[in-house]
């Protein structure tokens, strides 16, 4: 009987611990999530306000200890505040630099070589991994609106590699999950918890998915060809060159409408090359490409189809063009995959880039 009769009271127990733990649960709602004042950041696929580390030694030589940080608004760099900003850089993982440790990205570099010469410019970093020209407009409609005070002078847009295989925007791009004016929707909105969960998912990822797009790249192995597969590069790439030239117009605007002037450079794959007679030679592995099969002799054609559309649209809009996939030397050790650069890299197209903006400053 006495253990009968101790049921209610363990019920009541449990039921006045669950209760309370609502309550606070609902004070912490209410004080740290935006069930009042909706702040949409918080349905964005970013890393914020944290700091990683990763040991890159898989990838390239020593130095490959990588520290890598967001700020608590998905930034990464060094500036006073975002309505003081130099120069923001907008692109995908070869932007982001997910192994390239703070302090060592070509932002990083861009920043240094300017305070060598006396001159303090800030360069900060909003790539984000495996996001294409579909993403960066959202940036401008879920992101940027919601950095108080955002200004730049420059928006840098670094292009091309994540564009010229997409038809539409990837789960990178989505950066609003759900759509749908839906109670979910409402709750990834305004919930703090929720945020707090997806957050340290999101550091999950980052560490053990992300990472499987970064790979290492043994290039003295490869196969290479100066034969293209492709009779007709421009007519393959037509109707994604299309799609792909209206939505760096739209980028352009949106960036002018920000106050800044657009920077729009070309971004090269390691897997061609362009000998020195002016031959453009490619990787023999084959890959698809709209019912078609490529090797990366195709791979060149077809990004600088990509590239001249991006040229052209930045002069058309007044803005600075740099036409780097073909105007730098890339070295094979700038690379530690296709598309993704070692620090020697990074500290090359830093300079690099350096040199191409020093007069604006």
């Amino acid at each position: 009987m006495a253990r009968v009769a101790g049921r209610p009271k363990i019920l009541r127990l449990v039921l006045v611990n669950v209760a309370l733990l609502a309550v606070a649960l609902v004070i912490l709602e209410l004080a740290f999530g935006s069930w009042v004042r909706p702040n949409r950041i918080n349905r964005l696929n970013l890393v914020r306000d944290r700091t990683m580390r990763y040991d890159a030694s898989a990838l390239y030589p020593a130095p490959n200890s990588v520290t890598y940080t967001r700020d608590a608004f998905g930034f990464r760099g060094s500036y006073d505040s975002p309505g003081e900003i130099d120069i923001l850089t907008i692109g995908g993982s070869a932007t982001d630099q997910r192994f390239i440790t703070d302090g060592a990205t070509w932002q990083d570099v861009i920043a240094r070589e300017f305070a060598a010469e006396g001159k303090r410019v800030s360069v900060v970093n909003a790539g984000v991994d495996g996001q294409s020209t579909y993403g960066h407009i959202k940036d401008f409609e879920w992101w940027f609106p919601n950095v108080p005070g955002l200004k730049a002078k420059y928006v840098l847009f670094y292009i091309g590699a994540n564009d010229v295989f997409k038809d539409t925007g990837s789960d990178y791009d989505d950066l609003v999950r759900d759509k749908r004016t839906t109670w979910k929707t409402h709750v990834r909105e305004s919930s703090a918890i929720y945020h707090v969960v997806r957050t340290l998912k999101s550091t999950y990822e980052a560490r053990r998915v992300y990472g499987l797009a970064h790979h290492y790249e043994d290039f003295s192995a490869w196969e290479w060809t100066t034969n293209p597969l492709i009779p007709d590069h421009d007519a393959l790439a037509a109707r994604r060159v299309r799609d792909f030239r209206a939505r760096l117009v739209t980028i352009a605007e949106r960036t002018k409408g920000l106050g800044a002037t657009p920077v729009f450079v070309t971004q090269p794959f390691c897997v061609y090359r362009v000998r020195a007679d002016g031959t453009p030679e490619g990787r023999a592995t084959l890959e698809p490409y709209d019912g078609a099969e490529i090797n990366g002799v195709d791979l060149y054609y077809l990004m600088q189809a990509f590239g001249r559309a991006t040229m052209e649209v930045c002069g058309e809009a007044g803005g600075v063009c740099i036409d780097a996939a073909n105007e730098m030397v890339w070295q094979a050790d700038d690379f530690y995959d296709a598309v993704h650069n070692t620090p020697q890299g990074a500290e090359r197209f830093g300079r690099y880039l350096h040199e191409r903006l020093r007069d604006r400053f």
